[in-house]
C-alpha cells in the first residue's frame, strides 16, 4: 500500500506531463494557422447562380452569372468581405403579358383622346430584359482549424446594394417616326425601371486552401430586399482566389 502511494506523484506528474504537452501542441498549431490567415488578403471570381424568391420571383427566372469576391482577414477567424455579382435573369412570360395589357390599356386612352379608331394600333409582340446587380459587404466567422488542410467553413451576416432593371420594348404594326422625325406615341412608350434596394444578407459556406496560392471559396446567400422590393435573391457561388500576400521564391 505504501508503494502505491509513493507512486502516486510519479503517476500525477507524468499525466500532467502530457496535459501540458497537449496543450502546448494544441497552441502551436492555432499559432499555425494564426499565421497562415491573419492579416491576409484574397481576391478572385465566381460563377454563381440566382433563383428569385417571394414577389420578385413573380417578374423573373433564375439564371447563371458571374462576379468578383474578396476577403480580408483580420484574425485567424474573422473576415471582411464584399463581392459584386452581375445576372440577367429572364422575364418570365406572365410578366411580359401583364407588361402588354398595361400598354394596351394607355393606347386605348390615347386613341380616344385623338379621336382615332380603338384597333389603330396593334401591339405585335413585347420583348423584356432585366438585369439584377448585387453589391455586399458582410462580416464572417471562420471555425478554427486544427490541421493544415485549412478546409474552413463560415457563417457571416451582411448588408447589399441590389440594382434591379428591367427593360420592355414593345413592338407595333406603326411606322417607327413621323415625317418630322418626331417620335410617335407608340414609339414613346417605353416601359422601364431601374430601382435600387438595400438587403440585409446572411451567408454560409467553407474556404478551401490549396496552398500558398489558390483558394475555393463556396457559399450560399440569400438577398432580402427592402424598400419597395418584396421579396429576396438566394443564390449559389463557386469561386476562385488568390492571395495577393503570396510570394515566389525560387
Amino acid at each position: 500500500m505504501q508503494k502505491i502511494k509513493r507512486n502516486i506523484p510519479k503517476i500525477m506528474s507524468k499525466k500532467l506531463f502530457v496535459l501540458l504537452l497537449a496543450l502546448l501542441m494544441t497552441v502551436s498549431t492555432f499559432g499555425i494557422n494564426r499565421r497562415m490567415m491573419e492579416d491576409k488578403t484574397l481576391v478572385g471570381v465566381q460563377a454563381s447562380y440566382m433563383l428569385p424568391m417571394g414577389a420578385y420571383a413573380n417578374d423573373v427566372n433564375g439564371t447563371i452569372g458571374g462576379g468578383l469576391r474578396g476577403k480580408y482577414f483580420g484574425t485567424n477567424t474573422f473576415a471582411f468581405g464584399f463581392d459584386f455579382g452581375f445576372f440577367a435573369p429572364p422575364i418570365n412570360a406572365n410578366r411580359l403579358t401583364f407588361v402588354t395589357d398595361s400598354i394596351y390599356q394607355k393606347f386605348l386612352i390615347e386613341d380616344q383622346r385623338l379621336g382615332r379608331v380603338a384597333d389603330s394600333v396593334q401591339i405585335l409582340d413585347v420583348t423584356g430584359t432585366s438585369q439584377y446587380i448585387p453589391f455586399n459587404i458582410s462580416f464572417e466567422f471562420y471555425l478554427p482549424s486544427r490541421s493544415l488542410t485549412n478546409f474552413r467553413p463560415y457563417a457571416g451576416i451582411g448588408l447589399g446594394l441590389n440594382m434591379v432593371n428591367r427593360r420592355y420594348k414593345p413592338v407595333f404594326n406603326t411606322p417607327k417616326y413621323v415625317e418630322t422625325g418626331i417620335p410617335t406615341f407608340e414609339q414613346r412608350i417605353q416601359p422601364s425601371s431601374d430601382k435600387g434596394f438595400v438587403s440585409l444578407n446572411p451567408v454560409v459556406g467553407f474556404l478551401w486552401t490549396l496552398d500558398e496560392l489558390w483558394n475555393i471559396n463556396m457559399d450560399l446567400r440569400y438577398n432580402q430586399l427592402f424598400g419597395g422590393q418584396k421579396g429576396g435573391v438566394l443564390s449559389v457561388h463557386v469561386g476562385v482566389m488568390v492571395d495577393l500576400s503570396f510570394k515566389y521564391v525560387r
